[in-house]
């Protein structure tokens, strides 16, 4: 009994340690240039997503067109479990990638992109992005300002001549202010099952609010003036199927007005804020939108999730 104990033991200890050796698969994100930057710049690169957050070394020469990021310890390789929380991640969550210059040291970003990973599931193992950042307000900016304080090496510009410089510059027309990033992101194999490859789908399921609740339900621990509805003890989930949205909280009219937002709205929910509405004249659709403006809801920060 203690050799067939002890044995039986030893052999759970291997088992547990080749489980714990799972064999991850590298995601590959390689940012190979950026080009058109509004004024010369040092630069560097974050990939945001799924995964920890990355950041590349700062280029080493001001240029407009940028190329050469050097990745510390080349994290630029994501290294994913494999398994259906991977592939939930894949059709639910782009990776972001954000570039910035470097002003004292310090990052300013310029712009940033998302891009979608699903053709890695099945489609394609390479997927190559040529596009247009999608540019911070900041950074717009700097499409119509001279270039500030550029130094020339030899320091022989007096200041009418550097005065001069600066007036004859001219902003690029407004069709050619684009900053374009190309980037290159690779894994191995395709990512999904193969006996999946000629039948499968991504569940999407969307809940932005749940509206017109009952008064006892909308108004346990609401106190103050104007309501206080932080105060509400409660947080809510929504579940179909195997997918779940969490996190929702009670909110006042005017956040769940702001949640509702973008939706169209009937003339007759649309009265002014002092014009006092009767909800029971109101018809079906007009009772929604008056609901969504006017009445505490319960509202999801993220209201949508994905499932491969």
């Amino acid at each position: 009994l203690k050799r067939f104990s002890a044995a039986s033991h030893s052999c759970a200890r291997v088992m547990a340690e080749e489980a714990s050796e799972v064999e991850t698969i590298p995601l590959t994100i390689n940012v190979l240039s950026v080009a058109n930057l509004a004024h010369p710049a040092t630069t560097q690169v974050s990939l945001t997503g799924f995964f920890e957050g990355v950041t590349s070394e700062a280029t080493q020469e001001a240029a407009v067109d940028q190329s050469g990021w050097v990745w510390p310890e080349e994290n630029n390789v994501i290294h994913c479990e494999p398994g259906s929380e991977l592939l939930r991640h894949i059709v639910s969550e782009a990776i972001e990638v954000e570039v910035s210059y470097m002003v004292d040291g310090q990052p300013s970003t310029i712009g940033t992109l998302q891009v979608d990973l699903t053709p890695l599931l099945h489609g394609q193992t390479t997927i190559d992005v040529t596009g247009p950042l999608v540019l911070s307000s900041d950074y717009e900016e700097l499409w119509t300002t001279p270039p500030d304080g550029e130094e020339d090496e030899d320091d022989d510009d007096d200041e009418d001549e550097a005065e001069e410089k600066k007036l004859a510059w001219e902003p690029l027309p407004e069709d050619q202010r684009m900053v374009t990033i190309t980037l290159q992101i690779s894994v191995p194999d395709l990512l999904a099952p193969a006996e999946d490859r000629e039948e499968w789908t991504v569940l999407s399921v969307t809940c932005a609010g749940m509206y017109s609740l009952p008064e006892n339900m909308s108004s346990v621990g609401v106190t103050g003036e104007p309501l206080d509805y932080s105060t509400h003890p409660c947080q809510y989930k929504f579940q179909i199927l195997s997918e779940v949205l969490e996190g929702a909280n009670l909110t006042g009219a005017a956040a769940s007005a702001e949640a509702a937002e973008g939706e169209e709205h009937s003339s007759a929910a649309e009265e002014d804020d002092e014009e006092e509405v009767d909800p029971a004249t109101l018809n079906e659709e007009e009772y929604r939108h008056y609901a969504q403006k006017k009445m505490p809801a319960i509202i999801w920060p993220h209201p949508e999730t994905k499932d491969y």
